[in-house]
């Protein structure tokens, strides 16, 4: 097993054998605002339920909340917890996210890759969230995001190079927009 020397905060990058395996973490400072909120959000919803709970005034609406709420839970503690780890091997990228079960495991044939990308994703009307994608491009024209929601460039950055260096792909500046998919 040898390591990569430069890894970003939160990244470890290493060989076994012919296989080069990258693991992320997902946590970032973020995520302590975003329990705030959670934390904030409960103890308002339960406060209108259990003073509503007798007059039964629109519980299905805050039953909803709820669920929005766990659902916003689950993945706030994911953001916590889970990892990528990517396995570049010679034919194959495999992308696999856990502890908890999280959509985007994927196994790409790598067969014709002709561009590697880490692109700005901006959302929201005023596009104050940042977030980077990984998108590989082929030959005949085909695209895939093999990453999304990447919080930190240099992360984002970083897994772009160790994939063009793998797979013998060019680094080449973009300007502009890119349209994908």
């Amino acid at each position: 097993m040898t390591e990569v020397e430069f890894t970003p905060k939160g990244i470890t990058a290493y060989s076994e054998m012919d296989t080069l395996v990258i693991r992320r973490r997902w946590y970032h400072w973020s995520y302590w605002a975003q329990s705030m909120v959670l934390i904030l959000w409960y103890a308002f919803f339960m406060h209108l339920i259990f003073s509503n709970y007798k007059s039964n005034t629109n519980i299905d609406w805050y039953l909803m909340l709820i669920a929005f709420g766990i659902i916003f839970i689950y993945q706030n503690l994911a953001g916590y917890f889970n990892r990528t780890e990517i396995r570049l091997s010679e034919g194959n990228i495999r992308i696999q996210h856990g502890p908890l079960p999280w959509f985007g495991n994927i196994l790409l044939q790598t067969e014709g890759i002709c561009q590697i990308i880490s692109a700005e994703n901006t959302e929201g009307q005023f596009k104050l969230n940042f977030f980077y994608d990984i998108i590989i491009r082929f030959n005949n024209g085909r695209s895939e995001k093999l990453l999304t929601g990447i919080i930190q460039y240099d992360q984002a950055r970083f897994i772009e190079q160790q994939l063009g260096a793998y797979y013998g792909v060019e680094d080449e500046h973009l300007t502009g927009k890119i349209g994908i998919l």
